[in-house]
């Protein structure tokens, strides 16, 4: 399948990912092992992951210019099914580099109750198709 490319993206739109079961296999021990301090790195692992597994696909992979936010306002717990959901908050094309543009947006890491585990604003480098 090929990726979406600059002009494919619009304001609003959302991708959406599978749903993954969060637990020590999954998690890679962190919280398991060293507590809840470092469960959040489990919980970025695992966003990454089920960003690359989303239906977000720029052409090209998933390229980040900067982060802009990055929270975790409630913990992942072993035995959470953890999806995300992402957000096009801007589209704009590079002025300096035309073939290129730039997305911001926002990823949600939800839990299967509707808990926010991880919220990040991103940017995110996009081909454009002419």
């Amino acid at each position: 399948m090929m990726g979406l490319f600059l002009e494919d993206f619009s304001l609003g739109q959302r991708f959406g990912s599978p749903a993954l079961l969060f637990d020590a296999a999954v998690g890679g021990g962190f919280e398991f092992e060293f507590g809840a301090g470092l469960g959040v790195m489990a919980v970025a692992s695992l966003t990454m992951r089920l960003l690359v597994e989303s239906a977000f696909a720029p052409e090209g992979g998933i390229l980040g210019a900067g982060v802009e936010a990055l929270e975790w306002p409630e913990a992942a717990v072993a035995g959470d099914v953890l999806r995300i959901e992402s957000e096009v908050l801007e589209v704009r094309r590079s002025q300096r580099r035309p073939e290129r543009g730039l997305l911001r947006v926002r990823t949600t890491t939800l839990a299967e109750d509707g808990r926010v585990v991880q919220a990040m604003v991103s940017t995110v480098v996009v081909v454009a198709r002419g």
